[in-house]
C-alpha cells in the first residue's frame, strides 16, 4: 500500500476523531447553557407551586443564576489557562450536576437559591473554555464550530419544551423535581464522554509577551467595546 495512501488514510481517521468533538461541545453546551441557565423558565411555575414561593422569589432564583455567572465569568479564564481547559470545564460540569441533584431535593427557598447560584458558576466555567478548545482544534471552521455550540439553546429549549409537559401529564406533583433529575443523570453522561473524549490541544511554542498591566487591559476602548456589546446582548 502506497504511503500516501497510509497517511491520508491516517489523517481522514484523525479528522473524524476530532469531529466528534464538536458533538460532545455541543452536549456540553447542552448542559450548560439549555439545562442550567435557559430551562429554568419552562420549571419555574411548578418549582414555584412545589416550593410554595412568590413570583417575586421564583424570579429572583432565576437572577441567582446569573449572578453567580457574572461573578465568576471572568475567573473561568485565568483558570483555564492555569489548570487547562479540559479540567475547567470538568469543573464546570461537576458543579451543574451537583447543582442540579440538590434542586431535584430542595425543600426551601434558600437552599434552592444556594444551588441556582451554582448553576451560574458551573456555567461560567463551561462556556469560555468550550469554545477556546474549539476553535483550537478547528482554527479553519470557527465559525461552523461556534455555530454549532450555540444551536444548543435551540435544541434544548425543544427538548425541555417536550419533556416538561410530558413529566406534569404524570406526575403533576413532582414533575420539576424529575425534570432536574433527568438534567443531573444527562449531564453525569456528558461529563464521562468528556473525560473519555476530549483532549486539550497541544501546546504551541510561541514567544509570550510579558503580561500587560491589569489597568491598561481594563481601559483598553477595545475591550471596553467588546464588553459593552456583550453587556447589551
Amino acid at each position: 500500500m502506497p504511503v500516501f495512501t497510509v497517511k491520508r488514510r491516517v489523517a481522514m481517521g484523525r479528522e473524524k476523531a476530532r469531529s466528534s468533538y464538536i458533538i460532545i461541545g455541543v452536549l456540553i453546551a447542552l448542559v450548560a447553557i439549555s439545562f442550567a441557565r435557559l430551562s429554568y423558565g419552562v420549571v419555574l411555575p411548578f418549582m414555584k407551586d412545589g416550593l410554595s414561593i412568590s413570583f417575586k422569589s421564583a424570579g429572583m432564583l432565576g437572577t441567582i443564576t446569573s449572578l453567580g455567572y457574572l461573578m465568576t465569568i471572568m475567573i473561568a479564564g485565568y483558570l483555564s489557562t492555569k489548570w487547562s481547559g479540559k479540567n475547567t470545564i470538568l469543573l464546570g460540569l461537576l458543579i451543574i450536576c451537583i447543582g442540579f441533584f440538590n434542586l431535584s431535593i430542595a425543600v426551601t427557598y434558600w437552599y434552592s437559591s444556594v444551588f441556582m447560584f451554582l448553576l451560574g458558576v458551573g456555567t461560567a466555567f463551561v462556556f469560555t473554555p468550550l469554545i477556546s478548545i474549539l476553535i483550537e482544534w478547528f482554527p479553519q471552521k470557527r465559525g461552523f464550530v461556534i455555530g454549532c455550540v450555540n444551536s444548543c439553546g435551540g435544541i434544548g429549549f425543544l427538548f425541555v419544551g417536550f419533556l416538561v409537559p410530558f413529566l406534569t401529564d404524570l406526575y403533576p406533583e413532582t414533575s420539576w423535581r424529575l425534570t432536574w433529575k433527568i438534567f443531573c443523570i444527562i449531564g453525569v453522561i456528558v461529563f464521562f464522554l468528556t473525560v473519555l473524549l476530549i483532549k486539550n490541544p497541544a501546546r504551541k511554542e510561541t514567544y509570550i509577551q510579558p503580561a500587560s498591566p491589569p489597568k491598561d487591559i481594563y481601559t483598553n476602548r477595545s475591550v471596553i467595546k467588546v464588553g459593552f456589546i456583550y453587556g447589551i446582548v
